[in-house]
């Protein structure tokens, strides 16, 4: 069995770049994101929202969409530079986001709505 130790706490939702070899875990306790190289086996963690649990990958426009279901946000993630460049207001409880490869449209479903941008 292989292992990759340094995740936060309360790892909840995983994206894997396969253009670059990285991994994207969500940490729903510290509200951050653990960028894993799996080549070189490393982790960085990267502060998002309140409650982060799904993300997506849009590997076409280089984003993470990171949904954070306690702030109903929506984070946005540099893929080039694992940087958090914008947070999205979508609603009470994102649990997911998920990204139309054809049209980079992304939706997040939130309590009793779904958030599409």
């Amino acid at each position: 069995m292989n292992e990759i130790l340094g995740m936060g706490k309360g790892t909840s939702g995983v994206a894997i770049d396969t253009m670059t070899n990285v991994a994207y875990v969500t940490n729903r306790d510290e509200r951050s994101v653990s960028v894993v190289d799996l080549v070189k086996r490393s982790v960085q963690p990267l502060l998002v929202g309140d409650g982060p649990e799904g993300l997506s990958i849009d590997l076409n426009r280089r984003v993470v969409y990171v949904a954070n279901s306690l702030a109903g946000t929506l984070s946005l993630i540099d893929a080039n530079t694992f940087n958090v460049f914008a947070t999205l207001v979508v609603g009470q409880t994102p649990k997911a986001a998920v990204v139309d490869p054809s049209t980079g449209r992304v939706y997040v479903p939130a309590s009793r709505t779904m958030w599409c941008g």
